[in-house]
C-alpha cells in the first residue's frame, strides 16, 4: 500500500483523492495474514512424513503428540483435531 502522492513525468504533483484504509481497518487484514501463516507453518510441521533424501539420508517426521504438547506448554494456540 502506498499513501504517497504521485508525480507526473513533467514533475507536477498530482493530488488525487484516493480511498485510504485506516490502521484500524488494516488490523483485521493483518490478523488474517498472521493466522493463515501460523496455520500453514503448523500444518507443515504436523503433517510432515518420514523422508529419505540424497545419499539415502533418512529424516523421521516429528511425533505429532509431542509437538502438540510442546506448543501447549509454550502457550501457542493450536486447534484440536476432530
Amino acid at each position: 500500500f502506498s499513501v504517497s502522492n504521485t508525480f507526473s513525468r513533467e514533475g507536477r504533483l498530482s493530488l488525487q483523492k484516493k480511498p485510504l484504509l485506516t490502521n484500524t481497518a488494516l488490523d483485521s487484514l493483518f490478523e488474517a495474514t498472521i493466522e493463515a501463516t501460523e496455520e500453514s507453518i503448523l500444518n507443515a510441521i504436523c503433517m510432515g512424513e518420514d523422508m529419505t533424501g540424497r545419499n539415502k539420508r533418512f529424516v523421521p517426521s516429528l511425533p505429532s503428540k509431542e509437538v502438540q504438547n510442546y506448543l501447549r506448554n509454550h502457550s501457542i494456540r493450536i486447534k484440536s483435531e476432530g
